[in-house]
């Protein structure tokens, strides 16, 4: 049984490689990161890729980086804290939001009908926001690629019934530090941000 259960998280495993594979860049030059990624952006004019050297460089940078922390669910207990570094989520989106380059474009976002952020992650979930909640959140919403100073964790294998399953966590983790953002809001293991034009339904008269 053992064996069995050695060989079902092995597969876990390998599966998360297949599924990841376009986060996969070359192998990194920074030490301790054993293969870099990709961040994708995708606009609906402008399309960016982000490899994880540069990300890491450009939240270093103190007028960039976003830090939030988590309670991990016991908001009495600080010990258990998990403190999440990164770049905030409007930041990202507004390489691609089609204003000013570089530029997060505030009115686009917040003048109806907006668009729609669709954040995915390296096992196919996704999670979609309102260009108003992007902008309205700020540096409360921050795409994490560091936690408590170190890199995130690849992920955690589990055997439910003898049928593996694997939760992807790197490279990046949305999180945020808005009581009202929990669970499925906050994916692991993102590897694409797009925005999508929010379809409006014409009326037939």
């Amino acid at each position: 049984m053992k064996k069995r259960s050695a060989f079902v998280v092995a597969c876990a495993a390998a599966m998360l490689l297949v599924l990841a594979a376009p986060a996969f860049a070359a192998r990194a030059a920074d030490t301790g990161v054993p293969y870099g990624w990709l961040l994708q952006l995708r606009g609906i004019k402008a399309k960016r890729t982000i490899p994880n050297y540069k990300y890491h460089a450009w939240q270093a940078d103190p007028k960039v980086k976003a830090t939030v922390v988590d309670d991990n669910k016991t908001a009495d207990d600080p010990s258990d804290d998990l403190t999440y570094s990164g770049v905030a989520l409007w930041r990202l989106v507004g390489r691609i939001d089609g204003g000013r380059v570089d530029r997060f474009d505030r009115k686009l976002a917040t003048t109806a009908p907006g668009y729609t952020v669709v954040i995915e992650g390296v096992d196919g979930f996704t999670v979609r926001y309102t260009s108003l909640e992007v902008a309205t959140l700020k540096n409360a919403l921050v795409v994490a690629d560091m936690v408590n100073g170190e890199p995130l964790a690849l992920g955690t294998a589990s055997i439910k019934n003898d049928v593996a399953g694997w939760k992807p966590n790197w490279p990046l983790k949305l999180v945020s530090s808005d009581a009202s953002i929990f669970g499925n809001r906050k994916p692991s293991g993102v590897q694409r941000i797009s925005i999508e034009p929010v379809v409006t339904q014409q009326s037939p008269f």
